[in-house]
């Protein structure tokens, strides 16, 4: 996977790869909520920078639950 890197205000360089996404979809069939493996496949891989990241996590917490459906 690339490094993230940030194209100016509001613009994302790079995009969740499909290889992440894969990588969380594994971690829920592993057994971790569809939050904490977004979290970790995806939103700590792309980016190392607090303002991206709570961007992501924010992003997570709205699409995503780790209530069983």
């Amino acid at each position: 996977m690339r490094p993230f890197h940030h194209d100016g205000p509001g613009r994302l360089g790079l995009l969740a790869s499909t290889r992440a996404l894969i990588a969380a979809g594994r971690l829920v069939a592993e057994g971790l909520g569809p939050r904490e493996a977004a979290r970790a496949a995806v939103d700590g891989p792309l980016t190392d920078d607090a303002t991206v990241t709570s961007g992501l996590v924010e992003m997570i917490n709205v699409y995503l639950t780790d209530r069983p459906a």
